[in-house]
């Protein structure tokens, strides 16, 4: 990955203090968000797709339509991952998991669109 200059994008609320928020601003950083969405937990791949999301909206690309469509599934995302619930054990709980999942699928429709 080399988009440096569509960084910092935040995933959650920003912070470092929950398992899934984080600032990424660097390659390595998104590289390593993309690496841990092989893991079979939902959060690590809710990440990525948002994440993805981000960095196609950045790259400019998208119609306004499009973009607008997408935003409340990022503000849910973002929300997701952000909240106390949201653990590496999210899969536990049945309604974080299907939200995760629901949320992931939309993400990953979008991204399928636009990503390069």
């Amino acid at each position: 990955f080399d988009g440096t200059s569509l960084l910092p994008i935040t995933l959650g609320d920003g912070s470092d203090t929950l398992p899934f928020c984080q600032i990424v601003d660097t390659d390595a950083k998104v590289t390593d968000v993309m690496k841990a969405a092989k893991s079979k937990e939902a959060a690590y791949m809710l990440k990525a797709q948002l994440l993805a999301a981000k960095l196609n909206l950045a790259m400019g690309d998208v119609p306004p339509t499009d973009a607008a469509a997408i935003a409340p599934t990022i503000a849910a995302a973002d929300a997701l991952l952000g909240s106390d619930s949201c653990t590496p054990e999210t899969g536990k709980n049945e309604a974080d998991r299907a939200a995760a999942l629901a949320l992931i699928s939309a993400l990953d429709a979008f991204n399928n669109k636009y990503s390069p």
